[in-house]
């Protein structure tokens, strides 16, 4: 786990390549035993009018599933990060009273 989480915050998430020549500008659905959309193929001449790749449904879910998933972890390494592993603050008022009540015992001997 500690392994995993060290990975995370070394690295970067990766940046958004730019768009290819001709890409979609939209995100378009294909509906099983519909016709293509007219943002996505030419009526006349019925061929593609940008380029996509078309994504199962359920795929495109887990995807989604994974970037909030990466979003919370990020979220919570930048919080473990601003905050210190452990408060030295509450400890050393608590050292102090167990050593001074240790040197009251060596102190009665």
């Amino acid at each position: 786990m500690i392994f995993l989480l060290s990975i995370a915050m070394a690295s970067d998430l990766p940046t958004r390549p730019e768009p290819v020549e001709n890409e979609c500008a939209i995100a378009i659905p294909a509906v099983y035993g519909q016709q293509p959309s007219e943002d996505f193929v030419e009526p006349s001449e019925f061929v593609y009018s940008c380029s996509a790749v078309i994504v199962p449904t359920s795929q495109v879910a887990h995807l989604l599933a994974v970037h909030t998933w990466a979003e919370a972890a990020e979220a919570e390494i930048a919080l473990a990060r601003s905050e210190p592993l452990l408060d030295w603050r509450g400890y050393a008022s608590i050292g102090f009273a167990v050593g001074a009540i240790v040197g009251v015992y060596i102190g009665s001997y």
